[in-house]
């Protein structure tokens, strides 16, 4: 009886030692996952490849190694606008942009310089016009473009025409200062002024003509008084002839 009870006890203490060695393997084996998984946990989180039929989402950030944001697709809360943005080294300096209103079916495009400022904006109003927009290095508006479905009206510091060897035949717009006068200047083949029209309300509503050399040659125009002015000018630019005398 009593070697029947001791050969029980070998027996159960085998499979205790059998057992604690399979728990403390387990226990290993989880450590040892736990360990390169923490180790590997930006590789394991990190997904660089996506193979979807459909992605809902609300805002989607395309960001770069260093964690700046480049690119921002997004719907406003009240669920109308909806816009892509793009940006130069970091999220503070938007190069490019566009968005489409669902409420008044506004549609816009703009690019933007180096220094995050707007250059040029697109935009179609809800199909009842059309709108481009060139801003200068200041941020002001230098041309502005605009077709209400009945007119194109050009709205521009300066409208410059070439021909097709790159020679200026024409140039029209306004001249410089905070009281620039409208005018419009003619060009020969060889970018040489010939023709002149201004109105600088201060002075005269004319007409000039110049010699090949681009010399004012001839003055015609209108005071603000409303008196008739001319003169003809020799090529040492001093006055042969001029009326009132």
């Amino acid at each position: 009886m009593n070697e029947d009870t001791s050969h029980n006890s070998t027996i159960l203490l085998k499979k205790i030692n059998r057992l604690e060695r399979v728990v403390l393997a387990l226990v290993l084996l989880i450590i040892t996952g736990a360990t390169i998984g923490w180790m590997e946990r930006e590789r394991i989180l990190k997904i660089d490849k996506v193979i979807a039929t459909q992605v809902e989402t609300n805002r989607l950030d395309v960001v770069d190694t260093s964690g700046k944001v480049r690119a921002k697709l997004s719907l406003t809360p009240n669920q109308d606008f909806v816009s892509l943005k793009l940006f130069g080294k970091d999220s503070n300096t938007m190069r490019l942009s566009m968005g489409v209103s669902a409420a008044t079916g506004t549609t816009g495009f703009a690019l933007y310089n180096q220094a995050g400022k707007k250059i040029i904006f697109m935009t179609n109003d809800a199909d009842t016009s059309t709108s481009i927009t060139v801003y200068n290095k200041s941020g002001e508006i230098a041309t502005n473009i605009v077709n209400n479905g009945q007119n194109n009206v050009i709205f521009s510091g300066n409208y410059v025409v070439m021909d097709k060897s790159g020679a200026t035949r024409a140039v029209m717009g306004l001249s410089e200062g905070a009281d620039g006068y409208p005018y419009m200047d003619l060009y020969d083949q060889k970018s040489i002024k010939r023709v002149g029209i201004f109105a600088q309300e201060n002075s005269l509503y004319g007409l000039t003509l110049f010699d090949n050399n681009g010399i004012n040659r001839v003055t015609l125009g209108i005071t603000p008084q409303n008196t008739g002015a001319a003169a003809i000018i020799g090529q040492d630019g001093k006055i042969i002839w001029k009326a009132p005398q």
